[in-house]
């Protein structure tokens, strides 16, 4: 067999073989990123034998790739999500995203707005958050 490998060595253009070796080694990379991501967005869920909704709501933002809540009033980071309690108007909040800034038309100094991907570039940005 070592004399069958070191003939096929001898037939492979040295410089194919580099780049699959690259190529491998790029997909095995990408790999163990996402499988880190994975794990990562499981986690929460794992975390509590018995989660509250906050905790299903955060996880389920998570694992969609939103980064928050926003309604007309306001807007929370997945981070730190509902600070408002258990106001009536918490179930008209929707998922968004967040962009960093406040606008003028807010003037708040908020350190961003959660708004909803549609309006990710759009100058009008709902939900607020200081």
């Amino acid at each position: 067999m070592e004399s069958e490998l070191a003939l096929l060595r001898r037939q492979v253009n040295p410089d194919l073989l580099a780049d699959l070796e690259q190529q491998v080694d790029s997909e095995r990379a990408a790999n163990a990123r996402l499988t880190e991501e994975l794990e990562k967005r499981a986690a929460p869920l794992d975390a509590k034998p018995n989660p509250d909704c906050r905790d299903m709501v955060a996880a389920y933002l998570r694992q969609s790739g939103f980064d928050g809540l926003f309604c007309e009033e306001c807007g929370c980071s997945v981070d730190d999500l509902m600070p408002c309690g258990e106001n009536d108007w918490v179930w008209s909040c929707q998922a968004g995203y967040k962009k960093p800034g406040c606008t003028d038309a807010c003037g708040q100094g908020c350190d961003f707005h959660i708004v909803p991907k549609a309006s990710k570039d759009h100058p009008r940005q709902l939900g607020s958050a200081q």
